[in-house]
């Protein structure tokens, strides 16, 4: 199962469920920084999640941004460090994880420094 991807017609006409997330990745994207930026996005219901993947062997951690959507549509205030989120960000970060364990090509040789 490496296709991604889901016959819109199909679930149009209510054939198959339509899929209830929303996920993208970026690799060495964000010119001009260095290193490079990795960054993942997953919209789940209400909820949008953007991880800045870290990199360790340069000490920089893992950061993000969250974002309620259904209070604030436009992105304004993120919540990634608010204590109240803390439990829904860390399952939305699962899922990044496992998506991206699911769909990883293994076949490719690695050429990130992480």
């Amino acid at each position: 199962d490496r296709d991604q991807g889901i016959d819109l017609i199909a679930v149009a006409n209510g054939g198959i469920p339509a899929r209830r997330y929303a996920w993208s990745e970026y690799r060495n994207s964000g010119y001009p920084y260095d290193p490079p930026a990795h960054t993942t996005m997953f919209r789940r219901a209400d909820y949008k999640l953007v991880v800045w993947h870290g990199d360790p062997d340069r000490g920089v951690p893992a950061t993000g941004e969250l974002y309620n959507l259904a209070d604030d549509p436009d992105e304004l205030v993120n919540l990634w460090d608010d204590p109240r989120y803390r439990d829904g960000r860390l399952e939305l970060y699962e899922s990044v994880s496992d998506l991206q364990m699911k769909h990883e090509d293994r076949h490719q040789p690695r050429v990130a420094p992480w």
